[in-house]
């Protein structure tokens, strides 16, 4: 209205213009030049206001209206609007289409019933022109309720809906029909044109069915697919911002709108987008579907707290932070200590680098107070002793700022701390130092001076140790060795050697050893008093000390080095203390005064030669015999008495001859040893009497093997020739071979409970042997143990074997005797006064043996045994009269029955005639050569 409004005053105005001009021209009157004054040759004023000012109206005419021509296609596809000049004619636009429809021509009205004709109808104002439509004839044009998309047509029904009619709901283009089946090939017909279900009920969601639609002429057919969908509860799926699913919901399809009210910690919900798009337009949801956010993170602040430290210059202690965005802190600043990076207040969970970098984003949805972490720096403390001999520091190494450090100087004995410097400067005078630490590395010194006690001395210490290892002046007669509280003082090597004008000597209770030659060659030293402190002396300590008469070595002693009193020819008594285990060799070498010695059972090794030359030496207790306790064979020396107390300078002893081991083609090269001629008595007070102990000891008459004793070696006793009687302790479990091999002068032994076993050879020509008793723990006896022991008259045998008198079985030990007393298996051997030997199973008597010295002997029908038995029937066993072959006659009381066999059950065998046997020269022979390996038996 208002530009129509314009237009009129603008008319009005050219009009008045118009009258004016004419009014002008008139009185100029005509120039010829442009009769008519047509305004069409300058429309719009070639110069306004210039040349002619005055504006001739016939220069300007007034302007051409334009209007907008719209078209409304009703369905069909769009038509782009057209401008028309009013009063003018416009061109018919290209006809649109539309599916099932055709097109008619455009029209005034919206019912189309006004046809605007194109080359007569013009424009004279703004116009919408409306597209006519005529259905295509066969083609659906409307199903009731439903829509139409292409050969789809969509029905939704209410949820409680079991069925739909549509014989009056579908209209159809022209005079076409139209079929409704279940099927798309058009079997399954529904007459009754009901779409349901199969069951009478459609069911939830799509219920599909298809219309066959045809031409009037029946020339077209067309198949619609008819979905009849009946609104249910479908899943809505919420997400959240990230794109999980938050809940899920229901709703029903179609009909019920739906909106999804919902809000996200952290973020502002501006809207939502569905996966199903109708919901953009529609407001309801056609299935399942999910709805998705569209958000805004929501912005909080940051309070920065320092945690003691400061913030840059210039730098705000509070940070604006988006929601699930990385964020950045400034760079705090703190004395001593080491950013990390912020964490959350009130926990240690680092949330940024030692940048201020946020590790990840802002997940909080909240402001937040966020607090400096720091590492405290640790700096090095470097403490050094001056010099390492004067003693030790401690507590060097990196600690933490501001915290407590302490130093210590930890002072050698013999020495004065005297101070902590740095550089020049004294820090400290006590050997502890505590100090805070700074923000710095730092560098201190120890240092100390000698001790006036320990000036005569050159020595090693430790805080708890001071070792002497040599004195300063050599003339000195006294010495007074420095005693420090709760310091151990070791007299090292050579400490006092050559010392001759020492004549006093105190050691202080806390000296703990004495060292190899610490005192050798003192010969002014007359007593020496070793304090209970010491345990060892070392090697040649004492060697030399000519003028020491008697030394008592401590308890606390557990070791006596070699030559550690060597050549101390006044030594007339020595106390080893009861822990000494070990007596070095050459120890007590040429202690020519020493009578008797005690060694303590505490000692397990006593060395070579160890009281060598004491030629005064009359009688020794010993734990044991040889280099080491337990050993039954040594790597040198074959015979550790000798091993002992031998010497090869010393003359007028007991011989004493060693080899080294190697095979017997190596032995070549023989060492005389001698043992003292005054030593006679030897008292063994435990452990093993070792291999070779006493070997060849022909002087010794006396030794005592008590119950602590476990073992007797092989070669122990062999040729001690003086022995005249062994009690063996009930503690031996063995006797070993050769152990008293060829001790002549052996009278009688008793052989403990507790043996279980004697070697080969071990009483081998003990010819001076009447008696031996066997304990009942006896289960073995070596080859030829008791051979040549031909005056061995009484055999006590307690144990399980079955010795037999006459027999080499057993090493011999019943072949001599004229007695053996058994008690095994309920047999029994028995003897005859003159030299029949007989054992007894059951009621049968077996002659094993004969020992009678005779020529010619009588074999009667029977016998009477020591104990008054009489032994008739008898039989004669294999070897019985072996090694009589000075019996030359055998007179047989009954020669009759006799028969031979070289089996015990005679199952086969030799009959003997009675004249062959009566004659006595075929009998001895028989017995001793051509039948003597038989069994002999009388039927």
């Amino acid at each position: 209205m208002k530009k129509k409004l314009f237009l009129m005053i603008a008319v009005l105005c050219c009009m008045l213009l118009l009258v004016a001009t004419v009014a002008a021209c008139e009185d100029k009157g005509d120039t010829g030049e442009n009769p008519g004054g047509d305004v069409t040759e300058n429309p719009g004023g070639d110069n306004p206001g210039g040349e002619n000012p005055g504006g001739d109206v016939t220069e300007n005419p007034e302007p051409e209206v334009y209007y907008t021509v719209t078209f409304d296609t009703q369905g069909g596809s769009a038509v782009q609007s057209v401008q028309a000049k009013e009063g003018a004619t416009i061109a018919a636009p290209a006809s649109p289409t539309k599916d099932r429809y055709n097109f008619t021509g455009w029209y005034k009205n919206i019912a189309c019933t006004e046809p605007w004709d194109f080359a007569v109808d013009v424009v004279n104002g703004n116009i919408t022109l409306y597209a006519g439509w005529t259905g295509e004839d066969g083609k659906i044009l409307a199903v009731e309720n439903a829509t139409i998309s292409g050969m789809d047509i969509l029905l939704p029904v209410r949820e409680s809906v079991d069925s739909v009619s549509l014989a009056n709901a579908v209209t159809i283009g022209g005079k076409g029909t139209w079929r409704l089946y279940r099927d798309i090939l058009g079997v399954q017909e529904i007459p009754t044109k009901i779409a349901t279900g199969a069951s009478g009920r459609l069911l939830d969601g799509d219920n599909v069915f298809y219309i066959v639609a045809t031409s009037s002429d029946a020339q077209q057919i067309w198949t619609y697919t008819l979905t009849v969908h009946r609104s249910y509860q479908a899943a809505i799926s919420i997400k959240d911002p990230y794109g999980d699913v938050y809940d899920v919901e229901s709703a029903y399809t179609y009909f019920e709108t739906y909106s999804p009210d919902y809000s996200f910690d952290g973020y502002t919900v501006n809207s939502w987008t569905s996966s199903d798009p109708v919901w953009a337009e529609k407001g309801y949801v056609t299935g399942e579907t999910s709805f998705t956010p569209v958000c805004t993170p929501n912005k909080y602040t940051a309070t920065l707290d320092a945690n003691n430290g400061s913030l840059p210059d210039g730098a705000e202690n509070t940070v604006s932070v988006t929601y699930d965005q990385t964020y950045r802190f400034p760079i705090p600043s703190r004395k001593g200590y080491t950013f990390n990076g912020w964490e959350l207040f009130g926990t240690s969970e680092l949330i940024t680098d030692n940048k201020g970098v946020s590790d990840g984003i802002w997940e909080w949805p909240s402001d937040k107070t966020v607090r400096a972490n720091w590492t405290i720096n640790s700096y090095s403390v470097a403490a050094v002793a001056e010099d390492d001999k004067y003693g030790t520091v401690k507590g060097a190494g990196n600690y933490n700022y501001d915290s407590y450090v302490t130093l210590e100087a930890v002072t050698n004995a013999g020495y004065v701390f005297i101070g902590w410097y740095d550089g020049d400067d004294v820090v400290g005078e006590s050997e502890k130092l505590t100090f805070l630490m700074p923000d710095e590395n730092l560098s201190y010194t120890a240092k100390w001076e000698t001790d006036e006690a320990a000036k005569a001395f050159t020595f090693t210490s430790t805080p708890t140790s001071f070792t002497i290892t040599a004195i300063n002046d050599k003339n000195i007669t006294s010495a007074v060795l420095p005693d420090y509280e709760g310091v151990s003082i070791t007299i090292g090597e050579n400490a006092f050697d050559g010392c001759t004008a020492l004549t006093t000597l105190s050691l202080p209770e806390n000296v703990v050893s004495i060292g190899e030659n610490a005192f050798r060659n003192c010969t002014g030293l007359t007593s020496v008093t070793i304090p209970n402190s010491v345990t060892s002396i070392g090697d040649g300590a004492f060697s030399g000390c000519t003028g020491l008469t008697s030394v008592v070595i401590p308890d606390s002693v557990t070791s006596i080095g070699a030559r550690a009193f060597y050549n101390c020819t006044g030594l007339t008594s020595v106390t080893i203390g009861t822990s000494v285990t070990s007596i070095g060799s050459n120890a007590f070498y040429y202690c020519t005064g020493l009578t008797s010695v005690t060694i303590p059972d505490s000692v397990r090794s006593i060395g070579e030669g160890a009281f060598s030359g004491c030629s005064s030496l009359e009688s020794i207790t010993i734990p044991f015999v040889g280099a080491e306790a337990g050993k039954t064979s040594y790597s040198y020396y074959q015979y550790p008495f000798g091993y002992i107390f031998g010497t090869t300078s010393y003359t007028g002893g007991m011989r004493v001859e060693q080899y080294y081991y190697g095979s017997s083609t190596s032995r070549t090269t023989y060492d005389d040893y001698y043992i003292p001629s005054s030593l006679r008595s030897v008292t063994v007070t435990g452990g093993n009497i070792l291999y070779g102990a006493f070997y060849n000891c022909s002087m010794l008459t006396s030794v005592t093997i008590p119950d602590s004793v476990a073992s007797i070696g092989s070669y122990a006793f062999r040729g001690c020739r003086g022995l005249t009687s062994v009690t063996i302790g009930n503690s031996v479990t063995s006797i070993g071979e050769y152990a008293f091999f060829y001790c002549t002068g052996l009278t009688s032994v008793t052989i403990g409970n507790s043996v279980r076993s004697i070697g080969d050879y071990a009483f081998y020509n003990c010819t001076g042997l009447t008696s031996v008793t066997i304990g009942n723990s006896v289960t073995s006896i070596g080859d030829d143990a008791f051979y040549g022991c031909y005056k061995l008259v009484e055999v006590y045998n307690k144990s399980s074997l079955n010795i037999k008198a006459g027999s080499t079985s057993y090493g011999y030990v019943g072949y001599y005797a004229k007695n053996v007393y058994t008690e095994e298996n309920g047999s029994r051997l028995t003897n005859t006064a003159d030299g029949y030997r007989f054992i007894y199973y059951g009621a049968k008597g077996y002659l094993v043996g004969y020992y009678g010295e005779a020529t010619d002997i009588t074999l009667p029908d029977s016998f009477t045994a020591y104990d008054g038995t009489a032994i008739e029937n008898y039989a004669i066993y294999p070897y019985a009269f072996y090694g009589n072959t000075s019996l030359t006659s055998v007179v047989f009381g009954d020669t009759e029955g006799w028969q031979v066999s070289q089996y015990s059950d005679f199952r086969s065998y030799t009959s003997l005639s009675s004249a062959e046997l009566a004659d006595a020269s075929t009998a001895a022979t028989y017995l001793t050569s051509t039948y003597r390996s038989y069994y002999w038996r009388k039927i």
